[in-house]
């Protein structure tokens, strides 16, 4: 083999390796699947909703720094009621964030909660509004 060959491989093989530790070292930031946990509070207007999230990893720390969507959605009414999409902002506490939707109506909603960085996870919460 010649010593440029011999370069570009041994190039490859620090990537791969490179690749490889920053993959295990954002995985050891999650320690495990995360877990979505909310609270649903009325504001003082009608059909608008707070919602508190609580993301904490596979070994119940608290994860910060994520982005997180959620999207609310009326099963029985598929495209019919769509809310748009809301964005959920560091609520003064580790791993705890906050968000506001407004829905069209009353009856059954769920929201579709999509956790990007570090780890992910997407979870669907059905919730009843009256």
């Amino acid at each position: 083999m010649n010593a440029k060959r011999l370069d570009v491989v041994m190039f490859a093989a620090l990537i791969g390796w490179s690749a490889s530790w920053l993959s295990a070292s954002a995985m050891a930031q999650t320690a495990g699947p995360l877990s979505v946990e909310w609270t649903l509070e009325k504001t003082g207007k009608p059909l608008e909703r707070e919602a508190v999230l609580t993301i904490t990893n596979g070994q119940g720390q608290p994860v910060s720094g994520a982005s997180i969507e959620v999207n609310v959605e009326m099963p029985s009414m598929p495209m019919m009621h769509r809310v748009p999409r809301a964005i959920a902002k560091p609520a003064g506490q580790p791993g705890r964030y906050m968000t506001r939707f407004t829905l069209e109506m009353a009856g059954e909603w769920a929201a579709q909660i999509e956790v990007k960085g570090p780890g992910r996870t997407k979870v669907i919460k059905k919730f009843n509004v009256d």
